[in-house]
């Protein structure tokens, strides 16, 4: 495999491969130090359970006479029941001892706090009474002193135990322990790789002998190590018989596994913290069918007999799910150290490494399989969903291929979503160089985050699909994958949503609020410069004139009095204008609309009333009150564009006294701004995304 030959590109490879796969050790690690806490919660501190005894006792005790009397009334009645074994006056008495007995083996002891510091069992019976008090107390020796944990994986292959160090350690070794199984020691020229054994590479006076590396495998060696650690080695090299690479390597699998023993102990997690829940309960409630267990028959199928088995069923999943957790580890160790199978005759390196990959998702299927194996077999009714072994075998080639489209994905994605960084420079320069170099950064981690994001998509439809799971997981990923090439990503789905919440719309729908209105704003302002001018150009006295440059002099023309001149415009086209006379090839295109939106801009200005902030003319009232909302709801700022005040006794405008409504005149550079708005929440990256987010925040 070319990876396996040491030079930038495999560096490159292996190294972008481990990032993922240290994510998923990340994860793993993460999600198992978080189970064994859970494993270790106790719901109802000893003065609750006081505190709730001392206000039920009253009833208890009602009750517990009441069953007596029962018991005595039906003896009474029927006196050849005195005698008998079962329901007589014997097995009564007996009944009722060993019922107070339960009675007092629940109830919290009140032991000196001399007796307690120190002593974690006296606390537990101080706090929980006998019974609970022994079964959480073996419950924590269990998990914080990881018995199970040193049963199982303490001998694997050498004569040294597995070193826990603490609960809290706990997942980082586990996952250390998967990551050596996709990341082994390269042997060297000499070594017989088919009769070195584990042991041996785990002598470290042995090393020189069989691997390559042997100062670098000595830190690989350390059953502490974390998964991370032995991750930062990956492209480690030394000389040997040329430069190799200290491990050998094989990529994807270790996130596939890490991904999806993750969702396997989320799950067991969350069983974990119901069984918690549940044990408060049956603690809570135990005086009940302890009392009921005076009831001949109650220990067998009534409530006593059924809160025992519960009880049983409910303390003892903890323990069965630690041996599977445990029991999975151990034989992909094994299967790493080649001691897990015996293979008849050769293979080659593709064959061996597919069959271990068959392997390996065996055990994942039978972790996921054994809650419900084990309950099956103690007789404990189950409810664990089943993998498929086919299924889950093309599910998890389907989970491969699905976290290269991901990459891929997410790096066009991310290029696509730099094309307007990269824009602001021109082609060729140092800037576009500089940009295009972080852009293709950028890219880059979008495709990593890409990756790691459709690995747990999934991961977690290969974990818990109970059937055609390959179809499950090729659909999710598909759905995951066309999220992100829309431009979607969970970042923005949650900045969305969160907007939303608090505002009451989503990015998305306030970009499209924002749309409308700059689109229905560009037709107000057309309609109130065309009402304007129409206003303005039918004025006939002369105070009302638009201005035009003529041979370089100014001139005021009232546009109806023009056009009547310039219709007795003679076969020279010279035409008179008051007592000027004129030529009809100096009044061009340009010049009469110039004439045309000075005039209006002249008109507006004088007609409004700054002491009403209104018009004389109704019409212009009508239009400019439609139109001011209108721009209000754009965002946009067009203040730069409002009409200047106008000095009738000077004649002119007055710069810097601005009115408080759009010029007509100006109506041009008022759409290019509406114009540039719609197309930026049209077809900017930006928008893009909200509209994306918005439309996937749902899945």
């Amino acid at each position: 495999m070319f990876w396996s030959d040491p030079g930038f590109l495999a560096d490159c490879f292996r190294g972008f491969f481990a990032m993922l796969d240290g994510v998923g050790y990340f994860f793993l690690g993460g999600i198992f130090n978080i189970f064994f806490t859970v494993a270790s919660a106790q719901f109802f501190q000893s003065d609750v359970i006081d505190t709730f005894y001392s206000r039920v006792q009253l009833i208890l005790g009602v009750l517990m006479i009441f069953r007596i009397s029962i018991s005595l009334l039906q003896i009474i009645l029927n006196p050849d029941v005195f005698k008998d074994k079962n329901k007589g006056a014997g097995s009564l008495v007996k009944r009722i001892a060993i019922m107070l007995v339960m009675l007092t083996l629940i109830a919290p002891i009140n032991i000196p706090d001399a007796q307690i510091e120190g002593h974690p069992l006296n606390q537990q019976i101080s706090a929980n009474g006998i019974l609970f008090g022994f079964l959480y107390q073996f419950q924590n020796s269990v998990v914080q002193d990881q018995i199970l944990a040193k049963l199982i994986l303490g001998y694997n292959g050498s004569s040294e135990s597995l070193e826990l160090e603490g609960m809290s350690a706990t997942g980082d070794i586990i996952s250390s322990q998967i990551a050596k199984a996709f990341i082994t020691p390269t042997l060297n020229g000499s070594a017989d790789a088919d009769n070195v054994t584990t042991e041996q590479l785990k002598k470290d006076e042995d090393l020189d002998n069989y691997v390559a590396c042997p100062e670098i495998v000595a830190d690989y060696n350390d059953d502490n190590i974390t998964a991370s650690s032995v991750l930062d080695h990956v492209n480690d090299t030394c000389d040997s018989d040329g430069e190799v690479y200290a491990f050998e390597y094989t990529p994807i699998g270790g996130l596939i596994v890490s991904i999806v023993m993750t969702f396997i102990v989320i799950g067991f997690t969350l069983d974990i913290a119901v069984r918690a829940i549940k044990l408060a309960i049956l603690r809570l409630i135990a005086p009940v069918p302890i009392i009921s267990y005076i009831n001949p028959g109650a220990d067998k199928n009534g409530p006593f007999g059924n809160w025992v088995k519960t009880l049983s069923s409910t303390y003892l999943s903890l323990f069965i799910r630690l041996i599977i957790i445990y029991f999975g580890v151990y034989l992909i160790i094994l299967l790493q150290e080649g001691t897990l199978i015996t293979w008849v005759g050769t293979s080659s390196f593709f064959t061996s490494a597919l069959a271990n990959i068959f392997i390996i998702v065996g055990i994942l299927v039978f972790m996921k399989q054994a809650p419900k194996f084990f309950q099956d077999m103690l007789g404990i009714k189950g409810d664990g969903k089943l993998f498929s072994g086919i299924g889950t075998m093309l599910g998890a080639a389907a989970l491969a291929g699905g976290v290269v489209g991901s990459v891929a994905t997410g790096v066009r994605a991310g290029w696509q979503e730099g094309a307007e960084f990269r824009g602001k420079s021109e082609k060729g320069t140092a800037g576009r160089t500089a940009r295009n170099i972080l852009s293709g950064a950028s890219a880059g981690i979008s495709g990593l985050t890409s990756g790691i994001g459709g690995a747990f998509v999934g991961g977690k439809a290969l974990a818990t699909s109970d059937k055609k799971v390959p179809g499950s997981v090729i659909s999710a990923m598909h759905k995951r994958n066309a999220m992100r090439a829309s431009h979607s990503t969970l970042p923005g789905r949650a900045i969305s949503t969160g907007y939303g919440m608090f505002t009451g719309r989503t990015l998305a729908e306030k970009d499209k609020e924002i749309l409308e209105a700059t689109e229905a704003a560009s037709k107000e302002i057309s309609n109130w410069a065309s009402a304007a001018q129409e206003e303005a150009l039918k004025q006939t006295a002369p105070e009302y004139f638009g201005t035009a440059n003529i041979n370089g002099t100014t001139y005021g023309f009232n546009w109806d009095k023009l056009e009547a001149a310039m219709q007795a415009t003679d076969k020279h086209g010279n035409f008179y204008y008051g007592s000027r006379r004129f030529n009809r090839t100096d009044f061009t295109t340009e010049t009469l609309n110039g004439i045309k939106k000075s005039q209006t801009a002249q008109y507006v200005a004088k007609n409004y009333d700054k002491s009403t902030g209104e018009f004389k003319n109704a019409r212009l009232n009508t239009s400019l009150k439609m139109l001011k909302p209108k721009l209000e709801k754009t965002g946009i700022d067009f203040s730069s564009l409002y009409a200047e005040d106008y000095d009738s006794d000077k004649g002119e405008f007055i710069a810097g006294s601005v009115l408080p409504f759009l010029d007509p005149s100006k109506k041009g550079a008022a759409l290019g701004k509406a114009s540039s708005q719609v197309a930026d929440y049209t077809n900017s990256m930006k928008h893009v995304k909200h509209i994306a987010n918005h439309n996937n925040s749902k899945n």
